[in-house]
């Protein structure tokens, strides 16, 4: 590859011109510049000093001693070699030396004085006494950092900011605490405090049991498999309760898979029974019997008291309940004890055998609407209607 001529030398190839001035690097000057000399300004060229009688003629003249005396710069190939000075007569070489601007009561002023008159060296310039040099008034300006910028606007609302989200943090924590919200969160620390088990309890009304809520000499009682119960008198001895079968499809072939009734009976009182009464399922083939019938319920047109019957369909002699209604009345016995029981007095079977007084009252469920107290010999009424007050279902 051929090389190509540039009008900048490379470096460590030619060395600087005689003319040429030394490159400087940095704030302040390292060495002093052979090329710059003090001189005096308006320096007359002939003739006298003023106040003196020296001839200008006579003072010395700046040649080329003032900068033979000036060592080389060693360096890497005399890069600062000393200038030929031969090429060109000092006496036609610029004065470019820089004035020292002193500042004074009177506003600025030069010192004309030059170095070689007092004897001093020519790279230092001579100030009058007690003058200090020149410095800067100020600090140099420290350039500014290219990265994220904060404005102070910024940096005012960032305190609000993060206080608006402590308080804010701080409501959420009191809501949970106080069961607001979250209600299920376990919380390191309570604010409102929390029931540790080392403090008197105060106890609050709960929902009173069947035990609390029983009258005076009665036991509670509740039916298998149901959610009937009921409190019965002590004296009556203890209930046995007996499940009459039932039927889904009764006839043909089909057994019975599951219960009509049951059927509660006292130890030491005969001449009382309960009876609660399925609303879904047939009993076996027999007689009528009281607690055959469900619920009992009002006439529409007539305002009287019924009884409600389930009925069922047969085909192929297989009988398969179907649906319920109010039309077994009306009850001329019949009357209110209250909204949910009525009671039929001195009643008596289908065949016409003494049943006694007989009470109905219809539940919630529909699965068990119906619960029957019989009372054979009528002397039973008070308690039983203790008895009927304590149903639950």
């Amino acid at each position: 590859m051929d090389e190509r001529v540039f009008d900048i030398s490379k470096p460590h190839h030619s060395k600087p011109h005689g003319t040429a001035r030394p490159v400087i690097v940095g704030h302040h000057p390292q060495m002093p510049d052979p090329m710059l000399r003090e001189h005096a300004p308006d320096k007359p060229t002939t003739g006298s000093l003023p106040g003196t009688d020296t001839p200008m003629d006579n003072l010395p003249t700046e040649g080329p001693a003032d900068t033979a005396n000036v060592p080389p710069v060693s360096g890497a190939d005399n890069f600062m070699e000393q200038p030929q000075t031969d090429s060109l007569p000092t006496s036609k070489l610029p004065d470019i030396s820089p004035q020292p601007i002193v500042h004074g009561p009177s506003g600025l002023h030069q010192a004309a004085e030059l170095g070689s008159h007092s004897g001093a060296p020519a790279d230092q310039t001579s100030l009058p006494t007690g003058q200090a040099g020149w410095h800067p008034s100020s600090e140099l300006p420290i350039p500014a950092h290219h990265g994220h910028h904060v404005s102070s606007r910024s940096r005012k609302k960032l305190p609000l900011i993060v206080l608006a989200a402590v308080i804010v943090l701080m409501g959420v924590y009191a809501a949970i605490d106080a069961g607001l919200i979250l209600s299920g969160t376990n919380l390191p620390f309570h604010i409102f405090g929390e029931d540790d088990g080392t403090t008197e309890q105060t106890a609050t009304p709960a929902q009173p049991s069947s035990a609390s809520t029983l009258p005076a000499g009665f036991a509670a009682y509740r039916l298998e498999d149901t959610d009937i119960s009921f409190a019965y008198p002590v004296s009556w001895g203890l209930p046995n309760t007996v499940a009459d079968p039932g039927f889904s499809k009764r006839g043909g072939s089909n057994q019975s898979d599951t219960t009509y009734a049951y059927l509660v009976n006292f130890a030491n009182n005969k001449d009382v029974q309960v009876a609660v009464t399925s609303g879904q399922f047939l009993p076996a083939v027999r007689p009528a019997l009281y607690y055959d019938f469900q619920r009992w319920c009002s006439g529409t047109a007539d305002g009287k008291l019924y009884k409600q019957i389930l009925h069922f369909s047969t085909a192929n002699s297989v009988d398969t309940p179907t649906t319920v209604t109010c039309d077994q009345g009306p009850l001329a016995d019949a009357s209110k004890l209250d909204n949910g029981v009525i009671v039929q007095l001195k009643t008596t079977n289908p065949d016409g055998t003494p049943l006694g007084d007989l009470y109905t009252a219809n539940l919630n469920g529909n699965d068990w609407p119906v619960l029957r107290v019989r009372d054979v010999t009528s002397a039973n009424a008070e308690l039983i209607k203790l008895l009927l007050a304590s149903v639950k279902s």
